[in-house]
């Protein structure tokens, strides 16, 4: 499943708040964005070094804000594997372009 970003642009996802509630959220889209999520999305619970490897155009710290950011923003979620490893898979199922 591709995420199907642009280059630059926005993505509408839906967050669950409980009860049956749902909140809209919208994400900026980088190339970076693109990259990680298209990677997250087709081998979710990757390890966090995979998804390094398969960015050869980006360094490890460009990666890592990334992931580190679409984790604070709900998009992800990482999960402790082992000290030091992580892996990473997207925090919902349904992400679609606006």
């Amino acid at each position: 499943m591709a995420f199907g970003f642009r280059t630059h642009g926005t993505v509408d996802a839906v967050s669950p708040l409980g009860n049956g509630r749902y909140r809209r959220k919208t994400m900026v889209q980088t190339a970076t964005t693109q990259t990680v999520m298209d990677i997250v999305l087709r081998s979710p619970g990757c390890d966090l070094e995979e998804v390094v490897l398969e960015c050869r155009s980006l360094t490890w710290n460009q990666v890592f804000l990334e992931i580190d950011r679409l984790s604070r923003e709900g998009y992800v979620i990482l999960n402790l594997q082992r000290p030091g490893h992580y892996s990473i898979r997207p925090a919902q199922p349904s992400i679609r372009l606006s």
